[in-house]
């Protein structure tokens, strides 16, 4: 009986991997999850952008999550900088409607996750 519908070979045991596993990132139960989230849309980010990018990328919000930190109850000043930090992150993703459309949702999360205090854990988790 032949292999029906089955895809060969190494790479499409890849992709059919990875399909799974962006199913199972996506599915409901893990909405709620804000490392999962912060997972998610950080492996679609790094999929969807050039390195160089994902690169300026991650260091625009790196910076903008630990000015955010440090200026809770902070002036305008801080607001400002903060901004200016996350537009710069967000300019790196216009191009792509699936990264722009959670880009707030991800914010969220990873602020809610870099306050924990087992943030230590979750640095190496999330690769950021």
């Amino acid at each position: 009986m032949p292999n029906v519908g089955r895809l060969e070979g190494l790479e499409s045991g890849g992709r059919q991997a990875a399909e799974v596993n962006e199913s199972h990132l996506c599915a409901p139960c893990h909405i709620d999850n804000p490392v999962i989230t912060v997972t998610s849309y950080t492996k679609k980010a790094e999929r969807s952008l050039r390195e160089s990018d994902f690169d300026e990328f991650k260091s625009e919000l790196i910076v903008f999550i630990n000015l955010h930190n440090d200026a809770v109850g902070g002036g305008a000043e801080e607001v400002e900088k903060m901004n200016k930090h996350k537009q710069a992150a967000f300019s790196k993703i216009e191009g792509f409607p699936e990264l722009v459309a959670d880009f707030d949702q991800f914010l969220t999360a990873w602020k809610v996750v870099m306050r924990r205090p087992t943030v230590s854990v979750y640095q190496d988790f999330i690769a950021l």
